[in-house]
This record gives C-alpha cells, sequence and structure tokens, in this order.
C-alpha cells in the first residue's frame, strides 16, 4: 500500500499523468515503458518485466528450457504482446515452469479468503499456430495459495498423443476435501473444459470468490470468454488457513498469488502462446475493454 501512495503523491506533486492502474485495478499492454531484463545470478536464471509504474518478475524452474520476449508482431490490441515458450527434447518426472507473477501473495491486489471481495483477472491469449498439444499435464493460469499444496484453482490443458490434436482447457478447483483424497497429487474438480483454436485471439474474464470448507461462504468461480459467460461455479475452493501443508511443513494462509504462463511435466513438446492486456481488479468493469 504505502507504494501506491508514493507514487500516487509523485504524479500529484510532479504534474504527470496517473498511470494506468489504480489501488484496485492495473493493466499490462506490453506497449511502452514495458520491457524484460534478463540476468544470470549465481548460475540462476533472472528474470523481470519492468513496467512503467511497477515491476513484475517471473518464476523459473532450474533445468526448464523456455525463451520470454515482448514480440512486437503479435498482439490483441496495440503492438506488442508477451511471448512465452517452453520445449524438450526428453521426457522426464521433473518440472518445467516459467511463469510470470501477476499478482503475489503478499501484494494489495492478492487473492484473500475472507475477505468479501470479488477478484477479477482479465488477459487475452493466442496459442501460437505451431503450439503441440502436451502429453502430459500443463497449465497456463494458476491461484496458488500460500504456502503450499496444489493450487486451488487452474487452467489445465488435457494431454492428447497428437500433438496436433484439439487443445482442450481443463478448468480445475481444489478444496480441503478434494485435496485429502490424494494429499500427493490430487486431481481436483474439473467445473468446465473448451476447445481453444490455435492462431486466434481470444479474452477470458475470470470471476474468483475463493472459500475454504470452514467458511460459511459460498466460494463462486465463473468466465467469461469473448463477453459470453461460459460457466458459473458455486462451491468451495481452497484451503483452511492454519493448517500444515506436508510438502513444505509451512503453516496455509488466506493468501493467493495469481500466476500466468507454462507450468508443466517436462517432456519432448514444445508450447508457445502469448498474453496481452492482462487486467486485475475488483469489478468486471473494472478489467473489461
Amino acid at each position: 500500500m504505502r507504494h501506491f501512495l508514493t507514487v500516487i503523491l509523485l504524479y500529484f506533486l510532479t504534474g504527470l499523468p496517473l498511470p494506468a492502474w489504480s489501488l484496485d485495478s492495473f493493466k499490462l499492454d506490453f506497449e511502452e515503458g514495458f520491457q524484460l531484463n534478463k540476468a544470470d545470478v549465481a548460475g540462476k536464471a533472472s528474470l523481470k518485466l519492468r513496467g512503467p509504474a511497477r515491476d513484475f518478475d517471473f518464476t523459473i524452474d532450474a533445468g526448464t528450457q523456455y525463451d520470454v520476449w515482448v514480440d512486437a508482431i503479435h498482439a490483441a490490441g496495440g503492438g506488442r504482446s508477451l511471448a512465452l515458450k517452453i520445449y524438450s527434447d526428453k521426457d522426464e518426472n521433473v518440472k518445467d515452469k516459467i511463469e510470470l507473477n501477476v499478482v503475489k501473495h503478499y501484494d494489495p491486489e492478492r487473492v484473500r479468503l475472507g475477505d468479501n471481495i470479488s477478484h477479477y483477472l482479465s488477459f487475452d491469449f493466442m496459442l501460437d499456430p505451431k503450439y503441440e498439444t502436451p502429453k502430459s499435464w500443463v497449465l497456463h493460469v494458476q491461484v496458488w495459495q500460500c504456502c503450499g499444496m496444489n493450487p486451488p484453482f487452474a487452467i489445465f490443458v488435457a494431454p492428447n498423443t497428437a500433438r496436433n490434436g484439439d487443445v482442450e482447457f481443463r478448468f480445475v478447483v481444489r478444496d480441503d476435501t478434494e485435496q485429502r483424497k490424494d494429499a500427493a497429487a490430487s486431481a481436483g474438480k474439473e467445473v468446465y473444459r473448451m476447445n481453444i483454436a490455435r492462431g486466434e485471439w481470444n479474452n477470458m474474464i475470470i470471476k474468483m470468490d475463493p472459500s475454504d470448507d470452514d467458511d460459511t461462504k459460498e466460494g463462486r468461480l465463473a468466465m467469461w470468454y469473448n463477453g459470453s459467460l461460459q460457466f458459473d461455479y458455486r462451491g468451495d475452493w481452497g484451503y483452511t488457513p492454519g493448517q500444515i501443508a506436508k510438502k513444505h511443513n509451512k503453516e496455509m494462509l488466506p493468501d493467493m498469488a495469481i500466476k500466468v504462463g507454462i507450468y508443466r511435466r517436462r517432456q519432448a513438446t514444445t508450447q508457445i502462446l502469448y498474453f496481452d492486456n492482462i487486467r486485475v481488479g475488483t469489478t468486471y468493469d473494472s478489467v473489461a475493454k
């Protein structure tokens, strides 16, 4: 919060126009003022997206073969988008990851259990024409609850043995009940599935109201695709704060992060996709075009 107030004060004092975000919303359009800073720190990849008002970082798993660039050819609006690519020539039981941390679990815009505030995520995206259907699990969007366990909400891609087969997005939620069925690898509950065409820009708006098994709130997850409501799920998704996540031996908090990108089991396939106009806000209108 202090960062936001400081920036707003500076803009008023200097007479410059306010940036394209407010206390409850912001937008990443990857146009002027956005650039990628790549570095290698002690043999570990470091990547930041520098913005005109704030910076965003990436999470990259060791050994991941990837590329990320600001693309001046493909864009949903304006002239640039954010492109991400993961590839490998091996099938291994390890994880590959290159994700943009749009909202961290400690940011003011974080999704939070029990705050009675609706959260909206909007983004334009396109699958590259050469996007290969994964042989194993891949996800492109996740809401991750600190600090451990599988994401309570994620958009997965259904595996397919045909590299050029249909790309099916699976919208999956998890809660305490689902996780306890298999704490190591809960498949979660699929609430919606849809085919996504390659080479076409589309817009997705997601309404995110989490809940856990021990609160009295009804959780909600809704999604609009190119302006049309696709589903409106009512039910728990999220983990009760205070319990210990065995994987990391850490206490679960009510705070959740929002991540977009490519996160997968390593496999000999290549996924390339583009994001543009990523918006976060507390109302539908604040993130809609």
